[in-house]
C-alpha cells in the first residue's frame, strides 16, 4: 500500500471522528433492530480490515458518502455493514443472547440446519477434524488418553466448529439472493478472500474447521478468543498460533496452537486456512472493540 492510500486510510478515520457524527445510530435493516456507536465501529471496520485493499475499500467509501451526503452518509454505511456483514458473520451460534441481541433472521444458526444430508455432512465433517487433530483439542490439547478409538463417536466431549459461520451457505430461500449478495459483496470487499467457494457444502471443509473442547468452543463461538499467527524474528511460523482474547486474563488467552495432521491419511487432510481464520480474528476485534 503507498502512501497516497495509507493518506485515504488516515483520512477516513480523522473524518469519521471530527465530523460530528450523532453518538449512536439504530440500524432497522433486515428484521434487526440494532443500536450502535457510528465512529468506534466504523473506525474498528477500517483499522481491523484483514486486507489493505478493505482498508482502502472502507476509506474510500466513508470519504465519498460524507462529501456526497453529509454526516448521515458514514451512518448509513456502517448501518449496511451491521446489517449485512456484522449480524451474518455473528449469528454463529443458537447461544447468543448478549449484545448485539439475537435476532430473527432465518436460519442463521447452526442448529437449524443439521436434518438430512446436512447432519450427514456436519458428521463427516466432525469426523475428520477428529482425526486430523488425533482426537484432542486444538487450544487445549485435552482429549482421550492413548491410541485415537476406532469408533469417533465415543468421543463426546470435542466439538467441531466453524471458523467462517455454518450459517454463512444456509440464508431462506426467499431472501437468499438479496441477503447473500450483500453478504458476500462486503465480506469479500472487506476481506478480499472469496467466501463463495465455501457456500453450501463447502462450508464444512475442513479447512474452515478446528476441533474444540465445549468451553473453548463456546469462546470461539462467541467471539471472546480468536487465533494470531505466531512470528518469530518477523517471520510468521508455518500453521503456528497464539490465542488471543479481548481480554489478556481470559480462559485460553496466550496459549501457543500448532496444527498438524495427526491422522496419516493420504492424501493428508488439509490443515486451517490462514486466511479464514485472518477475517474471524478481524471481525473479532471489531466486535470487542479492540
Amino acid at each position: 500500500m503507498n502512501a497516497s492510500d495509507q493518506q485515504k486510510i488516515a483520512s477516513a478515520v480523522s473524518r469519521l471522528a471530527a465530523a460530528g457524527h450523532p453518538q449512536t445510530t439504530t440500524c432497522h435493516g433486515y428484521r434487526a433492530g440494532i443500536s450502535f456507536n457510528v465512529v468506534p465501529f466504523s473506525t474498528a471496520l477500517v483499522n481491523h480490515a484483514p486486507a489493505g485493499s478493505g482498508k482502502l475499500s472502507l476509506a474510500r467509501s466513508i470519504l465519498y458518502s460524507d462529501m456526497q451526503v453529509g454526516k448521515d452518509g458514514p451512518c448509513w454505511l456502517a448501518a449496511g455493514y451491521v446489517c449485512y456483514l456484522f449480524i451474518p458473520l455473528y449469528s454463529k451460534s443458537g447461544q447468543k443472547t448478549a449484545q448485539p441481541p439475537r435476532t430473527h433472521i432465518p436460519n442463521l444458526t447452526d442448529n437449524k440446519n443439521l436434518l438430512g444430508t446436512s447432519a450427514r455432512r456436519q458428521e463427516a465433517f466432525r469426523a475428520r477434524l477428529l482425526r486430523r487433530e488425533g482426537c484432542r483439542c486444538a487450544i487445549t490439547g485435552g482429549g482421550p488418553t492413548g491410541a485415537v478409538p476406532v469408533d469417533l463417536g465415543v468421543v463426546s466431549h470435542l466439538e467441531a466448529s466453524h471458523i467462517l459461520p455454518f450459517s454463512l451457505g444456509h440464508y431462506d430461500a426467499t431472501d437468499s439472493t438479496r441477503i447473500k449478495g450483500a453478504a458476500v459483496t462486503l465480506i469479500e470487499t472487506w476481506s478480499d478472500f472469496r467466501v463463495q467457494a465455501w457456500f453450501g457444502a463447502g462450508i464444512n471443509s475442513v479447512r474452515n474447521g478446528i476441533l474444540l473442547s465445549a468451553d473453548a468452543h463456546a469462546y470461539f463461538d462467541n467471539y471472546d478468543i480468536w487465533l494470531e499467527p505466531e512470528v518469530q524474528n518477523s517471520v510468521p511460523v508455518a500453521n503456528a498460533y497464539v490465542v488471543r482474547s479481548r481480554c489478556p486474563s481470559m480462559d485460553f488467552a496466550g496459549i501457543h496452537v500448532q496444527f498438524t495432521d495427526a491422522s496419516n491419511h493420504i492424501p493428508s487432510i488439509d490443515l486451517p486456512s490462514r486466511r479464514a481464520l485472518a477475517i474471524y480474528a478481524a471481525f473479532a476485534k471489531v466486535i470487542r472493540g479492540m
